[in-house]
């Protein structure tokens, strides 16, 4: 870069001459370039669903839950996971694949935690039958200490 040397204050001050760089011209071009054009990508590609498909896509993020947000569902959740994952469905829903083939491939892959509404079955039976328990658990309590106030009495 080349200095002019100029006075100010009776001191010699170098500063930099500005000069047309035509490499940082070209590189700032294909910014613009890149700039003006990702805003069209992203509208096309987020076209590739018909209005029914769009549909199952976004009851399918809503029954999905999202990995690293535990309590979010694919469709509210910003994480990177997420957005891999919403990108999965959505492939897999133009390449033709039906809500329950793409409820296996989440589930083998990333077990029935990724469902909201995990299935009944043997590994489960604790996730259904807990709540009915604690709830029998607390009125039992519940009736006899209303019967030992009552005999108390």
């Amino acid at each position: 870069m080349t200095r002019k040397a100029i006075q100010c204050n009776n001191k010699l001050i170098r500063v930099p001459i500005l000069s047309f760089n035509p490499l940082l011209f070209h590189s700032s071009k294909i910014v613009l370039l890149w700039l003006l054009l990702h805003p069209i990508a992203i509208a096309i590609s987020s076209t590739d669903l018909s209005s029914e498909q769009a549909q199952r896509y976004h009851n399918l993020l809503r029954e999905l839950r999202c990995l690293v947000c535990q309590n979010q569902s694919l469709a509210e959740s910003d994480a990177g996971l997420a957005t891999d994952l919403r990108e999965k469905v959505k492939t897999m829903i133009i390449d033709g694949a039906d809500d329950d083939e793409i409820f296996k491939f989440m589930t083998e892959r990333y077990g029935d935690f990724v469902l909201y509404q995990p299935p009944f079955k043997p590994q489960n039976y604790i996730l259904w039958i807990a709540p009915f328990l604690l709830l029998l658990i607390g009125l039992t309590i519940l009736i006899k200490k209303v019967a030992r106030q009552a005999h108390g009495k």
